[in-house]
């Protein structure tokens, strides 16, 4: 439990410090944020990410810590397929290998904690 209020922690410095950071870079480069993308900017971060959040702590309550940790790799894993879907960019080699190394492995996680909950099952 502790550890989760230390992430959440963490997740409050980063955001505080990328609030910080928004003026700072503005004021060293001149560039400005048209308001329409700093209000999906804010709502992305307060709505989305906040939901993500949600859902991902109610889910640590039954699902084993590793099992969370190789899931939360499932995000990493469809980035690369969102920038392509949504913004048309393609990935390197190098990017792809990842991905399909982590598909595995998740994948790999998914059919063993199956077959053993059936074993366990059968046992009883």
């Amino acid at each position: 439990n502790s550890m989760r209020i230390l992430e959440a922690d963490m997740d409050n410095a980063r955001a505080t410090i990328g609030e910080a950071m928004v003026p700072a870079l503005q004021a060293v480069t001149g560039a400005v944020v048209p308001v329409l993308d700093a209000f999906w900017a804010m709502f992305m971060g307060a709505v989305t990410l906040s939901g993500g959040m949600l859902c991902y702590t109610l889910g640590s309550r039954v699902v084993p810590a590793a099992q969370l940790a190789l899931l939360s790799n499932v995000e990493v894993l469809l980035a690369p397929f969102w920038v392509w879907l949504f913004l048309g960019e393609t990935a390197t080699l190098t990017t792809l290998t990842g991905g399909a190394i982590l598909l595995v492995a998740v994948t790999l996680n998914a059919v063993t904690s199956v077959r053993g909950s059936s074993r366990a099952a059968e046992r009883a």
